[in-house]
């Protein structure tokens, strides 16, 4: 069976139908109800959606009651109790790489950067469970994906990639 980690981007599209991916993110998770693929999300989604009514909807998605793939351990995105862990030298170092790979000259003290920090956990946390594909729409990412596979293995293929290798 193949396991995939799908990224925070696919719950929202499955929630939200205005959204572009909406179609595709619903069969993905008809995929994994029918045992077909085994579909999981990280610890970071929480870091990735604000608290409200957004949040709240995304906890009826019955992916988000499977066991989550834990993150390296960080004081302000985890909680004690959750899957997350201490990161080894070599997490800390693949993090490093990550950053530097998919946002090149970061700036720590923008706004934007705690959404950045989650994005690379959630691929450290995919890589760590050894699971076979990250699935996303984030175009970044996508972008990179030749380079993640050949430097760390990380297979990534859009949603819609993804989907399509089913039928």
């Amino acid at each position: 069976m193949i396991t995939a980690t799908l990224d925070t981007n696919i719950l929202r599209d499955a929630l939200e139908q205005e959204r572009d991916g909406h179609e595709v993110a619903r069969r993905l998770l008809v995929l994994q109800a029918s045992g077909k693929c085994d579909l999981r999300i990280t610890t970071r989604v929480d870091a990735d959606i604000p608290p409200g009514q957004l949040r709240d909807d995304i906890q009826r998605i019955e992916v988000l009651h499977r066991p989550r793939l834990g993150a390296p351990f960080r004081i302000d995105y985890s909680a004690v109790g959750s899957p997350d862990s201490l990161a080894s030298d070599d997490d800390a170092h693949l993090g490093d790489e990550l950053m530097a790979l998919l946002f090149p000259g970061a700036d720590p003290e923008r706004r934007k950067h705690r959404a950045r920090v989650a994005d690379v956990d959630h691929l450290i946390a995919h890589k760590r469970s050894g699971r076979d594909v990250f699935v996303t729409r984030d175009g970044g990412v996508l972008g990179k994906a030749e380079v993640l596979k050949a430097r760390h293995g990380i297979i990534v293929m859009a949603s819609t990639e993804f989907l399509a290798s089913f039928q």
